[in-house]
Order: C-alpha cells, then sequence, then structure tokens
C-alpha cells in the first residue's frame, strides 16, 4: 500500500495510464529516438450517413482522400507499426470505417496478433455478426459508438433517420456477446456531441448506458466553425445550464459504476467557453525542450490517412513526402518530414494549423505533459532501486521469509525490466 508521504516520482507508474507514452517521451528529450507510442487510422472517408453535426459536411474536403490505400498495404502498415513499437492502435472516422468491414475485421485480428492495444470508433450501424465475433474472439479492448440521444426522436434528429433502432440492436448484440463468451472485452463506450438539442438530456444517457451494457459514456463539445446557421450550436443561456446538468450526470454515472469524460467538460462549460482556449497551442519562444512544445503529438504518435498520407495528428492533411504509398512507416516516422515538423514545434513559427487546435487543452495532453516532466526524479528513484536488488534481496529474506522475500524481488526485478523496456 502507497504511504501518504510517498514522493510523486514513486506514485509515477500507478497514477498515470500515459506512462508508457512519457516513457517514449522521455527517450526523446534525452536525445535519443523512440518509435511511436499510438497510431489512428482512417481506412476510409466514405460513410453510410449524413450527421448534421458532421465537420466533413462543413469543411472541404481533399479529393486524394477517395484515392484509398488496398487492404494488403493498410495490413502491411500494422506490422510495420508494431515493429516500430506502437502499442494503442486505433481505428477511427475520418468516414465510418466499417464501410470497409471486412477490413476492418482483419485489421482487428492483426492488431491483436501483434499485442497492441485497439480501439474501433464507429456509428454503430455496420457491425456485422462476423465483425462482432473478431472484436469477441480477439479480445479487442475498446469500441466507441456515437449515439446523441437516448431515444430515437433526439438521436435521428442528429444522426438520421432509423440510426437510433440499429444502433441499440447492436448494443444488445455487442452485450450478449460478451456474456456469452463470458468476458469483460471488449469495453463499451458511448460518445455523444453536446448540441443544443440534445444536452437537457445527458442525465438520461447515464440511464441508457446503464440498460444497455456501456461501460463508459464520452462526451464532447460541438466544433462550431461552419456551423452558425445550423440548430445545433448553444446559445449563451443554454450554455449557463449545463455545468449543472454535468454535475447531475456525473454523479449518475459514478452511482451507476459508469466511466465517464464529463469533469473536464463541467469545467470548461463554468468558464462559459466551448472549447479550451486555442492559445495553449502558441509559441512565443523557441524551445530546446521538448518538455515546453506546444504540443507533444509529433513524438508520440501519427494518424494515416485513407490516400496514406501520414501528420502527426488528425487535426490536418499536407500532401508532401509523407505517404506510406510508396515509403515504410519507419523511414517516414525518422524521415526528413516528421523530423521538420518537430524542429518547427519547438520554434516560435508553429505550423498555422496548429495555432487553433484545442488538443493542448484537454486533460489527456496535460496528464502526459506532467508525467513527462516527473519522468526524471522517478528514473533517478528506479534506477537506485535497480542498483540496491542484491542488497534488497537479502533484506527481504531476514524481514519476509523465503516466499516473501522472493515476491519482493520479482517487484524490484519489474522496474529494473521497465526500465530497460523504455529504453
Amino acid at each position: 500500500m502507497k504511504k501518504k508521504n510517498d514522493p510523486p516520482s514513486a506514485r509515477l507508474p500507478e497514477e498515470h495510464q500515459l506512462f508508457p507514452a512519457a516513457q517514449r517521451l522521455h527517450q526523446w528529450a534525452q536525445g535519443q529516438n523512440a518509435g511511436p507510442w499510438k497510431l489512428l487510422i482512417f481506412p476510409t472517408y466514405r460513410c453510410n450517413i449524413t450527421c448534421g453535426i458532421c465537420v466533413r459536411d462543413y469543411w472541404e474536403r481533399n479529393p486524394s482522400l477517395w484515392n484509398e490505400l488496398p487492404d494488403e498495404r493498410w495490413l502491411e502498415i500494422i506490422d510495420e507499426a508494431a515493429a516500430l513499437g506502437v502499442r494503442r492502435l486505433t481505428i477511427g472516422g475520418g468516414g465510418e470505417p466499417t464501410v470497409r468491414h471486412e477490413l476492418v475485421r482483419q485489421l482487428c485480428i492483426r492488431i491483436k496478433e501483434h499485442g497492441m492495444e485497439g480501439f474501433l470508433q464507429t456509428n454503430g450501424t455496420k457491425l456485422t455478426p462476423e465483425l462482432i465475433d473478431a472484436l469477441i474472439t480477439t479480445r479487442w479492448d475498446h469500441i466507441t459508438i456515437s449515439l446523441d440521444g437516448p431515444d430515437a426522436v433526439t438521436n435521428d434528429t442528429v444522426r438520421s433517420e432509423g440510426i437510433y433502432d440499429t444502433v441499440v440492436e447492436a448494443l444488445l448484440n455487442l452485450k450478449n456477446a460478451r456474456e456469452k463468451a463470458g468476458s469483460p472485452l471488449p469495453e463499451v463506450a458511448l460518445h455523444t456531441i453536446i448540441t443544443a438539442t440534445n444536452y437537457r438530456r445527458l442525465p438520461d444517457m447515464v440511464d441508457f448506458a446503464r440498460n444497455h451494457g456501456v461501460d463508459m459514456l464520452a462526451a464532447s463539445p460541438l466544433l462550431e466553425e461552419g456551423m452558425e446557421d445550423t440548430p445545433y450550436i448553444l446559445s449563451p443561456e443554454q450554455r449557463k445550464e449545463i455545468p449543472a446538468i454535468l454535475e447531475n450526470s456525473i454523479a449518475l454515472a459514478e452511482a451507476a459504476n459508469i466511466k465517464h469524460t464529463m469533469h473536464g467538460l463541467a469545467e470548461l462549460y463554468k468558464e462559459n467557453q466551448a472549447v479550451p482556449d486555442a492559445s495553449l497551442c502558441t509559441a512565443k519562444t523557441a524551445h530546446t525542450d521538448i518538455t515546453e512544445a506546444p504540443c507533444l503529438e509529433p513524438w508520440i504518435g501519427a494518424t494515416v490517412f485513407s490516400n496514406g498520407h501520414v501528420s502527426p495528428c488528425c487535426y490536418f492533411m499536407e500532401e508532401k513526402d509523407n505517404s506510406l504509398r510508396d515509403q515504410s512507416f519507419e523511414d517516414l516516422w525518422f524521415g526528413p518530414y516528421f523530423t521538420a515538423f518537430r524542429k518547427q514545434m519547438l520554434s516560435t513559427e508553429i505550423p498555422p494549423y496548429c495555432k487553433d487546435c484545442h488538443y493542448p487543452g484537454t486533460q489527456e495532453h496535460q496528464d502526459c505533459r506532467k508525467c513527462l516532466k516527473d519522468m526524471p526524479a522517478y528514473y533517478e528513484e528506479a534506477q537506485l532501486k535497480v542498483y540496491q536488488l542484491p542488497r534488497k534481496f537479502l533484506a527481504g529474506l531476514r524481514a519476509y521469509g523465503l516466499r516473501g522475500g522472493y515476491r519482493r524481488f520479482l517487484e524490484w526485478r519489474s522496474i529494473r525490466r521497465s526500465i530497460r523496456r523504455s529504453r
């Protein structure tokens, strides 16, 4: 059991889910090259439904996105990502990924064969029995399904007619498949975009989640750019209501033992902001230490778009010498494009699209930065423990006996292996 007076560095691995990502960042900070920790892929930009709040309907799309990579190349990319040390891989929604349902099924199998943590983002309308079977048998980790209301009227006003019933059927099929397999996996999450048409129904979403085998409820603010003439943007008066609604929803979710992402949102709306302050991703001075970089994404992971082009994040796509059609993931990750981008992120001239990005203001990014800054103290403490292994083993034998001493020795050895793997 941890003691209250333990130094923060001693508690670092247990308190930060982003500890592995921070280990990679620590290697970069020490002047060493490190592979990406995570990868987001968009197999397609096609979608089978039309949603009123989809940013793709308000932002112009690059025509090259329709020139999709073939199935074989996507599977090769998974192999290359594994060889680089990617541990978290998300099949995401540039469009609806399950439009390429057979590819997604094969991707799930290949990702889990490599022992990666797998995430799937979907609208839930094309979860075929074959795909659900693959999710269950591979022990897929997470699936996030979009749902913007606890009933057909609320949801389908935003999504499309008939979508609610289709998603409910998919959730019940997932619930039954998990129960039949006796497995808690995949973890099922619902994702709701907060709009003027559904914000008062958030507490009802908690009840819906509890009744449909959902483990987690995620909510996000609407990206309002381009939607000024739609009925979805919250008015100032509506925005003021949300903190109380979120507090009620949080209480209900925690009472029902449903995980959620609403704490950060509650603070956000208390400040009467629609999204985090974009000024968090500005640079007034150049940096040499990545712990001070405006954004850590270029060192942590990458996004592969449907056409094979790769970006440090999902917020933008550039058509430069950064395509996986004609080069390997390793060559690209350590090559001129990413190297130049990382240098630019440490300069005073960060890319213009980064200045409007809100990700650096999210809790995940802030937690990762804090974990990175705490890392040197943790390594110093952990390394000291490694040097003390023989003495600790003998002391453990005297204090705990043969069995207890051996158990303590295994704990110390795990620290040494953690350090070795991170390097």
